[in-house]
């Protein structure tokens, strides 16, 4: 009933009748949503707007004295301009071990899988910073999810009850979860920073009557970041547009700049809340098409007792997360029982581990089935080494392969332009190297094989080395040996005849050369095997 009444109200605002066909673009939409695709850009102002209606009457009715402000509910008693800068501001308590837990309880009316992406996007804060959603035992100052009309948020820590709504028709995504729990942690919209003139011009001819105040600039403290058009708290470029066609708000220099993305934090999003909150935390969230990043103090020794966490993320549903070591020394013990990385196949430690826990000083490489990747580094006492460094990319074609042997057999089904390239990972346990077999191999000759070819890159090498690039029809089998445990097979292809491609199969052996590390303690200097191999013999084989 509650869906069916704010749909209601908004066809009646925007001039709609509930029993009428709806006109987009003089033709008849099927459905409501359609309607909203086409007239609102930045679907999530709907909801917004919603809330806007529908927020003072809630709020009365509940002894809540408060004003709103877009997606904010602010107490009427807090000066929100001055919220981050104030004395008091409205920073959640730090505990006495550095965290800062936010207690919350969240409605019943949830369903499971609802409640489970509300966890999962508040876990992002626990990995990449200091802030740490826990459930309510018996605090009296906690955050209520409730499920209203629309998604808005209290802003900041105000020392009573606070509420967020997340509606359960269309605020149930994690970067609208977020853009809730960052406001409640404390934060403004972006495109209302005190320098926001420098970054975007808004358009207040192009404003629906009535919705100006979401607009206004505020006197913030932008904690010395730089102003971030890929925040996940900046408004789109159609927010509160009269015809929802018209831009509100326009980039500048670019206008073509891409904002108001909400599939989840930025970067810099997470950053702000590490320098709001002063938190001293080892890692990162990346989600540009690629990167890299390296253990603390890299090249240099890593320190001791560390935890360091990186998530990287692409919004694209089509692509996966490519991950390759250009450098691995990590102190090797039995099992990786001490210093060790593990690499999550998503963006949480719920996800299937792709590798690890792994140490020593062989160079993994990870495809993730999905679009997200989580990479934690463990560090305990005593013995330290030079760490790591890492290169990642977002791929539209990526496969794993982590069984001791297999086979590839890899066809073009589809013509494509101007080019796809494929990416597959060979990964088999440590103590062990790669025996691979090319059996079939027809492309296209190209010169130099610049344009279609199939390449073999042999990771564990120090660097990566290119083992082999072949093009045209070769003559097969090609067999080649990796040094370690990895190999990374590369297929680019362009417009060409649908069934070439290649096939391979590949095996492996016990590595009777393993890389050593160079470990450190204390100012003495060590030489370490990386790998018992008779004791991982005895483990792969019972």
């Amino acid at each position: 009933m509650d869906f069916t009444f704010g749909v209601k109200l908004i066809l009646s605002l925007l001039g709609v009748t509930w029993n009428n066909p709806v006109m987009v673009n003089n033709a008849t939409a099927k459905t409501l949503q359609d309607y909203l695709k086409a007239n609102f850009k930045d679907y999530t102002d709907v909801d917004v707007f919603t809330r806007i209606l529908e927020s003072n009457k809630w709020i009365e009715e509940n002894n809540k004295k408060e004003i709103v402000y877009g997606d904010i509910a602010i107490g009427s008693s807090k000066n929100a301009i001055k919220c981050l800068v104030g004395p008091k501001s409205c920073l959640w308590p730090r505990s006495s071990d550095g965290i800062v837990y936010i207690p919350y309880t969240m409605d019943r009316t949830f369903s499971k899988s609802q409640q489970s992406q509300i966890q999962r996007s508040m876990k992002e804060f626990d990995f990449l910073t200091c802030v740490k959603f826990v459930y309510r035992r018996h605090e009296s100052k906690y955050i209520r999810i409730i499920s209203r009309r629309g998604c808005w948020s209290n802003i900041g820590y105000n020392s009573r009850v606070q509420f967020i709504s997340l509606g359960k028709y269309g605020c149930i995504q994690p970067g609208i979860i977020q853009h809730e729990l960052l406001h409640s942690v404390g934060f403004n919209h972006e495109q209302s920073r005190s320098d926001r003139d420098n970054y975007v011009t808004i358009i207040d001819k192009n404003i629906r009557k009535g919705t100006e105040f979401n607009f206004v600039k505020l006197d913030t403290n932008n904690l010395g970041t730089k102003y971030d058009y890929s925040s996940v708290m900046h408004y789109g470029r159609f927010a509160f547009s009269k015809d929802g066609q018209s831009a509100t708000i326009v980039p500048k220099p670019d206008a073509n700049i891409n904002i108001g993305q909400r599939f989840g934090m930025s970067s810099l999003d997470a950053l702000k809340v590490n320098k709001l909150y002063n938190c001293h935390t080892c890692g990162g969230l990346f989600r540009t098409k690629e990167g890299t990043f390296t253990s603390p103090n890299f090249p240099d020794l890593y320190p001791n007792n560390v935890n360091c966490k990186w998530i990287i993320k692409t919004s694209d549903r089509e692509e996966h997360v490519f991950l390759q070591f250009t450098t691995f020394e990590v102190q090797y013990f039995t099992n990786c029982y001490s210093d060790r990385v593990i690499i999550y196949d998503g963006e949480d430690i719920l996800s299937p581990i792709l590798d690890g826990p792994t140490c020593g000083g062989e160079n993994p490489a990870v495809v993730s089935s999905g679009r997200s990747l989580l990479v934690r580094f463990y560090t305990t006492q005593k013995w330290v080494a030079n760490g790591f460094s890492v290169n990642y990319q977002f791929v539209k074609c990526g496969h794993m392969m982590k069984d001791k042997r297999g086979n590839i057999d890899f066809k073009v089904w589809r013509l494509t332009y101007p080019r796809t390239k494929c990416l597959w990972v060979l990964l088999v346990p440590r103590a062990f190297q790669i025996v691979l077999q090319i059996t079939r191999l027809h492309l296209s000759t190209n010169e130099n094989c610049t344009i279609n070819y199939l390449a073999i890159y042999d990771v564990a090498r120090k660097p990566s080395a290119l083992q082999g690039k072949y093009c045209g029809i070769s003559k097969t089998p090609i067999a080649l040996t990796s040094t370690g445990r990895t190999l990374v097979l590369e297929f680019s292809h362009s417009m060409f005849k649908l069934g070439w491609g290649f096939s391979a199969e590949y095996y492996s052996i016990v590595n009777k050369n393993p890389p050593r590390v160079a470990v450190f303690s204390e100012g003495s200097y060590k030489n370490n095997v990386a790998l018992v191999p008779c004791i991982f013999v005895f483990l792969w084989t019972m």
